[in-house]
C-alpha cells in the first residue's frame, strides 16, 4: 500500500502546472483552476477599473479595522496570479477584518516594466484619493509582488509620497532554516 505521503506527491503532480510551456497556456491552465474555486461567502467582491487598471475589492461582511490593505500579487510579473490566489487572499482580509484592494496591473512580456509597477503605483494613488489615509494603508505582497512593492516604496520616497503605515512580504525563499523544521 502506497504512503501518504507518496499518495499526496502523485496528487500534487497530477494538479500541477506545466511552468514549461507558452506563457498564454499557463495562464489559460490557471484560469481554469480558478474558475474551480470557491471563495469564502463572508465577503463581498466587487470589480472596478480606475486609470485604465482593472481590480477588486474584498470586503469582509464584519470588517474589524479602519485599515485597508492593497495586495501586489505574485506570478513572475508575467502570469498574473491574482485568479488563482483569490481565494487564499479574500481569507488574509477576512483573518484581518480589513477591506482589501487587488489590482491586476499589466504583465509581461505583452507589457515589460515599468508597466506592473506604474499600474501598483496609480493602485496606491487611487487608494490617496479615495480617501485613505497613508497610515491606514498596509501593503501585503507575495512573491514577485514584493519586488514591485520594494520598487513602490522608493518611488514614494523619491517623489514624497506619504508611505504606507506597514508593508508586509510573503516570499518562500526569505524562509529561516530554523523555520523549516517546524
Amino acid at each position: 500500500m502506497a504512503s501518504l505521503q507518496s499518495s499526496l506527491v502523485r496528487l500534487l503532480f497530477k494538479y500541477a502546472v506545466n511552468w514549461n510551456k507558452p506563457v498564454e497556456e499557463v495562464r489559460t491552465q490557471l484560469q481554469k483552476m480558478d474558475s474551480k474555486t470557491k471563495l469564502p461567502d463572508s465577503a463581498d467582491y466587487q470589480k472596478t477599473e480606475f486609470y485604465d487598471v482593472k481590480g477588486e475589492w474584498i470586503t469582509p461582511k464584519e470588517l474589524r479595522s479602519e485599515k485597508i490593505i492593497l495586495y501586489i500579487h505574485g506570478g513572475g510579473n508575467c502570469i498574473g496570479i491574482v485568479n488563482t490566489n483569490r481565494k487564499y487572499i479574500a481569507q488574509i482580509a477576512l483573518e484581518a477584518g480589513m477591506k482589501l484592494f487587488l489590482p491586476d496591473f499589466r504583465l509581461a512580456p505583452e507589457f515589460p516594466f515599468p508597466a506592473a509597477l506604474n499600474d501598483c503605483i496609480k493602485a496606491y494613488s487611487y487608494l490617496l484619493e479615495l480617501g485613505f489615509q497613508s497610515n491606514k494603508i498596509v501593503i501585503v505582497a507575495d512573491s514577485s509582488g514584493c519586488g514591485l512593492s520594494l520598487s513602490m516604496m522608493n518611488f514614494f520616497q523619491e517623489e514624497g509620497v506619504p508611505l504606507p503605515v506597514s508593508v508586509h512580504f510573503f516570499v518562500r525563499c526569505l524562509i529561516l532554516p530554523k523555520q523549516v523544521n517546524q
